[in-house]
């Protein structure tokens, strides 16, 4: 298979059929961080922007992220902000509308263990204005303290990190 980037493919526009990569765009993240949760949203500290070079293409999404807490109970949610133009939950974080999140249960040892949670998602945002993506995180009851990158007992113990292609239409 050839992978075509940089400009779109098929060059006359097939019908029916979609084109090829024509950017992406990656954050790797490194850094500990640790949000207070409980029944609260954060948007990580952790971002990408790509600028669409048509409004009719699509934007592939897929990370990794590294995620811990310090309670075996409640749990945690994790979903898609994109922020301006247009800015929504793409994919919604929270108990009461789970869609196309990727739902997460409390750690059986939250203080020494995290786990990477790997999320696929097409978003069409209908712009060729600048969009930036960020992880979206909420913790539902029992969840005191979320972590990204490290657990409650180690700074660096992860890494994550967030890819966007433009796919063209």
């Amino acid at each position: 298979m050839t992978i075509y980037a940089d400009h779109i493919f098929p060059s006359g526009g097939e019908a029916g059929h979609g084109g090829g990569i024509v950017q992406v765009a990656r954050a790797f993240h490194t850094s500990g961080l640790s949000y207070s949760m409980n029944n609260t949203y954060h948007t990580a500290n952790m971002s990408v922007s790509i600028t669409p070079r048509s409004s009719s293409n699509k934007i592939l999404i897929m990370w990794d992220i590294n995620v811990a807490t310090t309670s075996s109970s409640g749990g945690y949610f994790l979903g898609i902000r994109r922020s301006a133009p247009n800015a929504s939950n793409i994919v919604d974080a929270s108990a009461t509308n789970a869609w196309g999140v990727t739902p997460t249960g409390g750690l059986s040892n939250g203080n020494l263990q995290s786990v990477n949670v790997p999320m696929f998602w097409i978003d069409e945002p209908n712009t060729t204005s600048t969009c930036t993506y960020s992880p979206r995180l909420y913790g539902v009851s029992g969840t005191s303290t979320m972590y990204l990158n490290r657990t409650h007992s180690y700074n660096s113990a992860g890494r994550s990190q967030m890819l966007l292609f433009e796919v063209s239409s």
